[in-house]
């Protein structure tokens, strides 16, 4: 199964990635990258791991940052809609298709 992003999934890590990098540093920046990267990993191997969610989408969070995945599931591939700070409105991203 493959895992797809969203053009703005993508905007999203990378929105995060550069809010890491000039608030801590690089590292932390490359460390939230990795576990983006682990958790679709996961998904890909697991894709019902998640929490369902409206619309038939589900959410997984990242470990150690404070980020959730939102994600739909299909015969051929996860596709993460949203990466979302956990502490924005629970609604973000929903009308992503």
């Amino acid at each position: 199964m493959n895992v797809l992003l969203h053009p703005a999934a993508e905007r999203d890590i990378e929105d995060a990635a550069a809010f890491y990098e000039q608030a801590a540093s690089p590292l932390l920046a490359a460390r939230f990258v990795r576990e983006f990267w682990h958790v679709a990993n996961l998904l890909r191997e697991q894709p019902l791991l998640g929490v369902p969610g409206p619309c038939g989408r589900r959410s997984f969070g990242l470990r150690v940052f404070p980020y959730s995945v939102v994600y739909e599931v299909s015969p051929a591939a996860i596709t993460v809609l949203v990466v979302r700070h956990q502490r924005r409105h629970p609604g973000v991203g929903l009308r992503r298709r």
